[in-house]
């Protein structure tokens, strides 16, 4: 993902953030099943790797990009400056989604506990909550990605429509002056 203009950041952006939604919706789905009545069941422990590695890469991505947005003009001006702030909370939110999935997904392998136990009557509603609260991070992190969106898009239209009333070039001295 490499970002190049302004616009090419808001495209990377914006399909960042349509993968983390894909990403929450397809949890939610697998979490909730097709049968009726809907309800929740732990992952087993290849989907849980999958969306720990869905979590890392997403995650990375928007260091990326917020490394990227660090490096440009944008990141100094105030929308840019809170742009910042919400790509890095998006990667906070995926980096602990990923850990929650990894989390669950030891949980799996780990011994089961005796039966009868509380252990036993609540591991899997752990795992379910665990799921559910990285799914969560996920959706949020979308969020942040669209407010940083926001934040950027103003920015530029502010900067286009001001551009419309400065001068273009420094206005020349009169002649016979000199600095």
């Amino acid at each position: 993902m490499t970002t190049a203009t302004p616009a090419q950041m808001t495209d990377d952006l914006h399909q960042l953030s349509s993968d983390f939604t894909d990403a929450f919706n397809s949890l939610t789905l697998r979490l909730l099943g097709d049968a009726e009545p809907r309800e929740p069941k732990a992952l087993p422990f290849p989907q849980l790797l999958d969306y720990t590695a869905t979590a890392l890469e997403l995650s990375q991505n928007v260091v990326r990009l917020a490394v990227a947005l660090a490096a440009s003009p944008e990141v100094n001006s105030r929308e840019g400056a809170k742009a910042h702030r919400h790509l890095s909370t998006a990667a906070t939110k995926a980096i602990s989604a990923a850990h929650l999935f990894a989390q669950s997904a030891e949980t799996t392998l780990s011994p089961a506990p005796t039966p009868e136990s509380h252990a036993a009557r609540t591991r899997g509603a752990r795992l379910l909550m665990d799921c559910a609260d990285a799914g969560a991070g996920l959706r949020r992190a979308s969020e942040e990605l669209t407010a940083a969106i926001r934040l950027l898009e103003e920015y530029r239209a502010i900067e286009r429509f001001s551009a419309k009333f400065l001068p273009r070039q420094p206005a020349p001295q009169p002649p016979g002056r000199t600095p």
